[in-house]
């Protein structure tokens, strides 16, 4: 399998070069489940985030912030708690720092799609 960073999809359908190759994506970028749902509606009332991979991914960003801030103190509490966001995985690993985990995803027809790598042996 080929790896790489999020930075190598510029965003829309990059058409066949990149498919097959696996990398992290933010959910609010794949193209099902609820975030995806919630990118297509903000695309449609804010039209600038189609063609600005990172503009959409702050607009992203800037909603799970929000939908932190209630739970912030429950999580400085249980480093286990997390918030499932558009921007990734969230949680207070030692009740300070944010981390953020990724889904993997692989480029098919251009786009990024979920994906759960094998396991290694």
């Amino acid at each position: 399998p080929v790896y790489a960073t999020s930075d190598i999809w510029p965003g829309g359908n990059v058409g066949g070069d990149l498919d097959g190759i696996q990398l992290p994506v933010a959910p609010w970028m794949l193209q099902e489940g609820e975030p995806a749902r919630q990118r297509l509606r903000a695309e449609r009332l804010y039209p600038g985030l189609v063609g600005d991979p990172t503009l959409s991914e702050l607009h992203a960003l800037g909603r799970d912030a929000l939908a932190l801030v209630p739970w912030m103190s429950m999580m400085k509490r249980d480093p286990m708690l997390y918030l499932a966001g558009n921007v990734g995985r969230l949680r207070l690993a030692n009740g300070i720092v944010l981390e953020r985990d990724l889904p993997w995803a692989r480029i098919e027809d251009g786009r990024p799609v979920r994906y759960e790598p094998a396991p290694a042996d």
